[in-house]
């Protein structure tokens, strides 16, 4: 389901780009996706530290 959603965002974004000055995304709409794409690769690059850590620490 979020994978879904990181799509949808990427493809949104990907849109606005093309249309330039011509998107109906405001500049709002537009960060909002950025901070969900970046919030969402954050935290599974997170997460694959963690599991290594965790693993090495046992």
């Amino acid at each position: 389901m979020i994978q879904n959603k990181l799509n949808v965002a990427k493809s949104k974004l990907k849109l606005h780009q093309e249309r330039g000055a011509n998107s109906s995304l405001s500049i709002f709409e537009v960060a909002q996706l950025m901070d969900f794409i970046r919030t969402y690769e954050n935290y599974t690059e997170n997460n694959k530290h963690t599991i290594f850590f965790s693993f090495s620490n046992n």
